[in-house]
């Protein structure tokens, strides 16, 4: 069991559950595009393992505790039509829409993986533009590593 598993087994549980989205993948920089360039391959969702910690059981065995970001790139609607438009108008691409999907995916989800169910930590704007937005969903799960 490696994290690379858990990446991998968030990437396939959102292209399952969110198949509107035009981009899932391992995130590479696909947001340092042109600004004016991005909007076209949106909704979209990037997944970049953050890191792990590490809690020592015994002098063989630990539980590795990985954090990964989902980055959410979507159409901003409450600032497109510069009149504060609701995303409630616009469901299909908004990306408060893409942020409530993703949440409802994978929380709780082991992807058949022997680890503890996955939980989001934290919610934030990375950016936000006049007509896209770009949210990060910090997710956290653990699971147990033998050294033996």
């Amino acid at each position: 069991m490696t994290f690379v598993d858990i990446e991998n087994g968030i990437i396939s549980a959102l292209k399952a559950a969110l198949p509107y989205l035009k981009a899932c993948e391992t995130y590479a920089g696909q947001l340092e595009k042109e600004v004016a360039e991005l909007p076209k391959g949106f909704p979209a969702a990037y997944v970049a393992y953050q890191g792990s910690q590490f809690q020592w059981v015994d002098g063989e065995n630990w539980q590795e505790l990985p954090t990964f970001k989902v980055l959410i790139a979507a159409r901003s609607y409450r600032i497109v039509s510069g009149i504060n438009e609701d995303v409630r108008e616009n469901p299909d691409t908004g990306a408060y829409r893409v942020v409530t999907d993703v949440l409802n995916a994978l929380t709780n989800q082991t992807f058949g993986l022997d680890i503890y169910k996955l939980r989001p930590v934290k919610t934030e704007l990375v950016v936000i533009t006049k007509t896209t937005a770009s949210y990060g969903i910090e997710f956290t799960t653990m699971f147990d590593t033998s050294g033996k």
